[in-house]
């Protein structure tokens, strides 16, 4: 069962150009995905599904982080979001288990994600 669905779009420049310090990055992304986000649009992309992933949890920023929210690939490339690290407002705000789910796509101006979660 959808418990939450979460969409966002961003201008991948406009990302690029708040995020212009390490100091900054390190604000709003964890070491793992300054590393995984080698260029703009995957930075945008993860910012994106952070975002959406807040709409999802339909709290708002509410007693979460933006550096909580942390967005990997596993050895496929395929993103994901680093459930673990959310445990606790997870289990606050929905009181089961969960899936989530993330996608993330960009074209040479946007950077888009749709973070679905599910429960039973």
């Amino acid at each position: 069962m959808v418990l939450g669905l979460g969409c966002d779009i961003v201008e991948i420049e406009r990302v690029a150009g708040v995020f212009t310090s390490d100091r900054k990055l390190a604000r709003i992304f964890t070491d793992s995905e300054i590393e995984l986000a080698r260029t703009d649009s995957s930075l945008a992309g993860r910012f994106a599904a952070k975002e959406a992933f807040l709409k999802a949890l339909g709290t708002g920023k509410q007693g979460v982080q933006l550096k909580e929210i942390e967005v990997l690939r596993d050895i496929s490339g395929k993103p994901y979001i680093n459930g673990e690290r959310l445990k606790q407002v997870l289990d606050r705000v929905f009181g089961r288990p969960v899936r989530i789910s993330v996608t993330i796509s960009h074209n040479r101006k946007d950077a888009m994600s749709v973070v679905i979660i599910e429960g039973d």
